[in-house]
Protein backbone atom coordinates (compact mmCIF):
# COMPACT_ATOMS: atom_id res chain seq x y z
CA UNK A 1 0.00 0.00 0.00
CA UNK A 2 1.39 3.82 -1.04
CA UNK A 3 2.32 6.14 1.62
CA UNK A 4 -0.14 9.09 1.99
CA UNK A 5 1.20 12.18 0.26
CA UNK A 6 3.35 14.66 2.13
CA UNK A 7 3.10 18.35 2.44
CA UNK A 8 6.00 18.19 -0.06
CA UNK A 9 4.14 16.15 -2.66
CA UNK A 10 0.72 17.59 -2.64
CA UNK A 11 2.27 20.89 -3.77
CA UNK A 12 4.54 19.78 -5.93
CA UNK A 13 7.74 20.33 -4.28
CA UNK A 14 8.95 16.91 -4.33
CA UNK A 15 7.52 13.86 -6.48
CA UNK A 16 4.64 13.68 -8.51
CA UNK A 17 0.99 13.51 -8.71
CA UNK A 18 -1.85 13.55 -10.90
CA UNK A 19 -5.12 13.50 -9.26
CA UNK A 20 -7.58 15.84 -8.68
CA UNK A 21 -5.51 18.92 -8.49
CA UNK A 22 -5.64 22.32 -10.16
CA UNK A 23 -2.98 22.97 -11.37
CA UNK A 24 0.85 23.57 -9.82
CA UNK A 25 -0.31 27.07 -10.54
CA UNK A 26 2.73 30.06 -9.94
CA UNK A 27 0.20 32.29 -7.26
CA UNK A 28 0.00 34.91 -4.55
CA UNK A 29 1.10 34.45 -0.92
CA UNK A 30 3.72 35.03 1.28
CA UNK A 31 6.14 37.90 2.32
CA UNK A 32 6.39 41.42 4.42
CA UNK A 33 8.50 42.94 1.95
CA UNK A 34 9.25 46.61 0.70
CA UNK A 35 6.31 46.29 -2.18
CA UNK A 36 3.16 44.97 -1.78
CA UNK A 37 3.61 42.23 -4.20
CA UNK A 38 3.17 38.58 -2.18
CA UNK A 39 4.91 36.04 -4.24
CA UNK A 40 4.67 31.98 -3.63
CA UNK A 41 6.53 29.17 -4.90
CA UNK A 42 4.04 26.77 -6.14
CA UNK A 43 0.12 26.23 -5.05
CA UNK A 44 -2.20 23.42 -5.50
CA UNK A 45 -6.50 23.58 -5.01
CA UNK A 46 -7.09 19.71 -4.20
CA UNK A 47 -10.50 19.34 -5.27
CA UNK A 48 -13.32 20.35 -3.28
CA UNK A 49 -11.69 22.21 -0.99
CA UNK A 50 -8.09 22.72 0.30
CA UNK A 51 -6.00 25.28 -0.94
CA UNK A 52 -1.86 24.54 0.04
CA UNK A 53 0.55 26.90 -1.07
CA UNK A 54 4.34 26.36 -0.33
CA UNK A 55 5.25 30.16 0.32
CA UNK A 56 8.62 29.59 1.15
CA UNK A 57 11.81 27.19 0.78
CA UNK A 58 15.13 27.25 1.78
CA UNK A 59 17.92 24.64 3.83
CA UNK A 60 15.97 25.36 7.38
CA UNK A 61 11.98 25.39 6.73
CA UNK A 62 9.09 24.90 4.13
CA UNK A 63 6.20 27.46 5.00
CA UNK A 64 3.04 26.38 3.64
CA UNK A 65 -0.79 28.23 3.71
CA UNK A 66 -3.26 26.46 4.20
CA UNK A 67 -6.91 27.28 3.70
CA UNK A 68 -9.95 25.13 3.73
CA UNK A 69 -13.32 26.04 3.06
CA UNK A 70 -16.22 25.01 5.28
CA UNK A 71 -17.12 21.88 5.64
CA UNK A 72 -14.46 21.11 3.33
CA UNK A 73 -11.45 18.23 4.45
CA UNK A 74 -7.47 17.92 3.90
CA UNK A 75 -7.11 14.29 3.12
CA UNK A 76 -4.99 11.64 4.94
CA UNK A 77 -1.73 12.95 4.52
CA UNK A 78 1.78 12.65 6.37
CA UNK A 79 4.49 14.81 7.82
CA UNK A 80 7.97 13.97 6.18
CA UNK A 81 9.52 16.55 9.25
CA UNK A 82 8.77 18.07 12.65
CA UNK A 83 5.93 20.60 11.48
CA UNK A 84 5.11 23.74 13.37
CA UNK A 85 0.81 24.79 12.79
CA UNK A 86 0.02 28.46 13.65
CA UNK A 87 -3.66 28.74 13.62
CA UNK A 88 -4.70 32.20 11.55
CA UNK A 89 -8.59 31.54 12.55
CA UNK A 90 -10.68 29.52 15.26
CA UNK A 91 -12.23 26.49 13.66
CA UNK A 92 -13.66 23.00 15.08
CA UNK A 93 -12.09 20.38 13.74
CA UNK A 94 -12.18 16.18 13.46
CA UNK A 95 -8.86 14.88 13.02
CA UNK A 96 -8.68 11.11 12.09
CA UNK A 97 -5.60 9.15 12.63
CA UNK A 98 -6.10 5.32 11.00
CA UNK A 99 -6.46 3.15 13.83
CA UNK A 100 -7.05 5.97 16.00
CA UNK A 101 -10.72 7.00 17.78
CA UNK A 102 -11.58 10.42 15.98
CA UNK A 103 -10.85 13.39 17.99
CA UNK A 104 -12.81 16.59 17.77
CA UNK A 105 -10.61 19.89 18.74
CA UNK A 106 -11.33 23.01 19.02
CA UNK A 107 -8.57 25.46 17.56
CA UNK A 108 -8.01 28.98 18.46
CA UNK A 109 -6.70 31.95 16.30
CA UNK A 110 -2.60 32.17 17.28
CA UNK A 111 -2.32 28.86 18.44
CA UNK A 112 1.00 27.16 17.89
CA UNK A 113 0.64 23.00 17.76
CA UNK A 114 3.67 20.16 17.20
CA UNK A 115 2.84 18.21 14.01
CA UNK A 116 5.59 15.63 14.74
CA UNK A 117 7.64 14.02 12.21
CA UNK A 118 6.06 10.63 10.39
CA UNK A 119 2.75 11.63 11.64
CA UNK A 120 -0.02 10.61 9.92
CA UNK A 121 -3.96 12.11 9.57
CA UNK A 122 -6.65 13.90 8.03
CA UNK A 123 -8.61 16.81 9.36
CA UNK A 124 -12.15 17.59 8.83
CA UNK A 125 -13.24 21.55 9.04
CA UNK A 126 -16.72 21.81 11.09
CA UNK A 127 -19.02 24.64 11.12
CA UNK A 128 -19.14 27.55 8.72
CA UNK A 129 -15.43 29.34 9.37
CA UNK A 130 -12.92 28.76 6.72
CA UNK A 131 -9.55 27.32 8.14
CA UNK A 132 -6.23 28.69 7.75
CA UNK A 133 -3.26 28.19 8.90
CA UNK A 134 0.62 28.57 8.09
CA UNK A 135 2.69 25.22 8.83
CA UNK A 136 6.19 25.82 9.06
CA UNK A 137 8.36 22.09 8.48
CA UNK A 138 11.33 21.79 10.37
CA UNK A 139 13.84 20.54 7.62
CA UNK A 140 16.62 19.39 9.95
CA UNK A 141 16.22 16.98 12.82
CA UNK A 142 14.82 18.25 16.19
CA UNK A 143 16.05 17.48 19.78
CA UNK A 144 15.10 18.14 23.00
CA UNK A 145 11.38 19.41 22.16
CA UNK A 146 9.49 20.73 24.96
CA UNK A 147 7.15 23.20 25.93
CA UNK A 148 7.75 26.48 27.10
CA UNK A 149 4.55 29.05 27.90
CA UNK A 150 1.83 27.00 25.26
CA UNK A 151 1.04 23.68 25.26
CA UNK A 152 2.54 22.98 21.55
CA UNK A 153 3.24 19.70 22.61
CA UNK A 154 -0.44 18.69 23.54
CA UNK A 155 0.87 15.72 26.17
CA UNK A 156 3.91 17.86 27.64
CA UNK A 157 3.46 20.63 31.01
CA UNK A 158 4.95 23.61 31.00
CA UNK A 159 8.15 25.25 31.47
CA UNK A 160 7.26 28.83 31.47
CA UNK A 161 10.01 31.01 32.99
CA UNK A 162 9.17 33.74 35.41
CA UNK A 163 7.41 36.79 33.35
CA UNK A 164 9.47 40.12 33.37
CA UNK A 165 8.02 42.85 34.70
CA UNK A 166 6.81 45.47 32.21
CA UNK A 167 8.01 48.48 32.11
CA UNK A 168 6.72 52.10 31.43
CA UNK A 169 7.62 52.80 27.56
CA UNK A 170 8.34 49.28 26.61
CA UNK A 171 7.70 48.76 22.68
CA UNK A 172 7.27 44.93 22.69
CA UNK A 173 6.88 41.54 25.28
CA UNK A 174 8.51 38.35 24.02
CA UNK A 175 6.89 35.17 25.31
CA UNK A 176 8.79 31.70 24.69
CA UNK A 177 6.32 29.03 23.53
CA UNK A 178 8.64 26.36 22.38
CA UNK A 179 12.13 25.60 21.94
CA UNK A 180 14.58 22.59 20.69
CA UNK A 181 18.18 22.48 20.80
CA UNK A 182 17.97 23.88 16.91
CA UNK A 183 15.45 26.41 17.47
CA UNK A 184 13.17 28.61 19.53
CA UNK A 185 9.63 29.75 18.61
CA UNK A 186 8.39 33.13 20.84
CA UNK A 187 5.07 35.08 20.57
CA UNK A 188 5.79 38.90 20.20
CA UNK A 189 3.42 41.43 21.52
CA UNK A 190 3.69 44.64 20.16
CA UNK A 191 2.55 47.65 21.81
CA UNK A 192 -0.21 50.02 20.41
CA UNK A 193 1.55 52.23 17.92
CA UNK A 194 5.33 51.38 18.97
CA UNK A 195 7.60 49.87 16.07
CA UNK A 196 10.67 47.31 16.55
CA UNK A 197 13.29 45.81 14.60
CA UNK A 198 12.91 42.08 13.92
CA UNK A 199 15.68 40.58 13.20
CA UNK A 200 18.94 38.62 14.86
CA UNK A 201 22.58 39.30 12.93
CA UNK A 202 24.09 36.16 14.23
CA UNK A 203 21.48 33.67 13.49
CA UNK A 204 18.49 33.29 10.73
CA UNK A 205 14.69 34.62 11.84
CA UNK A 206 11.30 33.56 10.43
CA UNK A 207 8.63 36.09 11.66
CA UNK A 208 5.25 35.29 11.09
CA UNK A 209 2.34 38.13 11.56
CA UNK A 210 -0.87 36.97 13.26
CA UNK A 211 -3.19 40.26 13.09
CA UNK A 212 -3.63 43.22 10.16
CA UNK A 213 -2.80 46.04 12.13
CA UNK A 214 1.32 45.78 11.06
CA UNK A 215 3.30 47.78 8.48
CA UNK A 216 6.73 47.41 7.10
CA UNK A 217 8.57 50.60 7.66
CA UNK A 218 11.79 52.47 6.40
CA UNK A 219 12.67 55.54 8.29
CA UNK A 220 9.47 57.15 9.39
CA UNK A 221 7.83 56.30 6.05
CA UNK A 222 5.39 52.75 5.70
CA UNK A 223 6.34 50.43 3.20
CA UNK A 224 3.27 48.07 3.09
CA UNK A 225 0.46 47.15 5.14
CA UNK A 226 0.84 43.44 6.56
CA UNK A 227 -2.13 40.60 6.70
CA UNK A 228 -2.34 37.31 8.70
CA UNK A 229 0.18 35.02 7.25
CA UNK A 230 2.47 36.99 6.18
CA UNK A 231 5.61 36.48 7.11
CA UNK A 232 9.57 37.38 6.71
CA UNK A 233 12.78 35.50 6.11
CA UNK A 234 15.73 37.01 7.83
CA UNK A 235 18.86 34.82 6.73
CA UNK A 236 21.76 35.52 9.62
CA UNK A 237 23.91 38.76 8.98
CA UNK A 238 20.88 40.24 7.15
CA UNK A 239 19.74 43.72 8.34
CA UNK A 240 17.26 43.92 10.72
CA UNK A 241 13.84 44.63 9.04
CA UNK A 242 11.22 47.62 11.06
CA UNK A 243 7.20 46.51 11.84
CA UNK A 244 5.09 49.14 13.24
CA UNK A 245 1.89 48.24 14.96
CA UNK A 246 -0.88 51.29 13.72
CA UNK A 247 -3.71 50.63 15.91
CA UNK A 248 -4.77 51.20 19.22
CA UNK A 249 -4.75 47.16 20.57
CA UNK A 250 -1.69 44.67 20.78
CA UNK A 251 -0.53 43.15 17.55
CA UNK A 252 1.34 39.09 17.98
CA UNK A 253 3.86 37.89 15.63
CA UNK A 254 5.68 34.58 15.89
CA UNK A 255 9.26 34.37 15.47
CA UNK A 256 11.50 31.33 14.89
CA UNK A 257 15.37 31.70 15.78
CA UNK A 258 17.34 29.31 14.43
CA UNK A 259 20.31 28.33 16.32
CA UNK A 260 22.62 26.58 13.61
Amino acid sequence: MALPLTLGEMTGLTGSYSGPVRGNARGTVGLMSANKTRSTLMCAHWLPSPIICLALHNKYVNVYEVEVAPRGTVQLHRHEFDAISIMMSSSEVIVRAPGKPDVRQKLSEGQVRLQSRGYVHSTSIEGDTTYRNVTVELLFPQQGARNLCAAVIATQGLNCPPAESSLLGTTHIDQVQFETKQMRVTLIRLMPHQGMNMGDPSRSVLVVALGDALSTMSGEKTQSSVRPGDFVWLEQGAPARAVRNTSGNEARLISFIFER
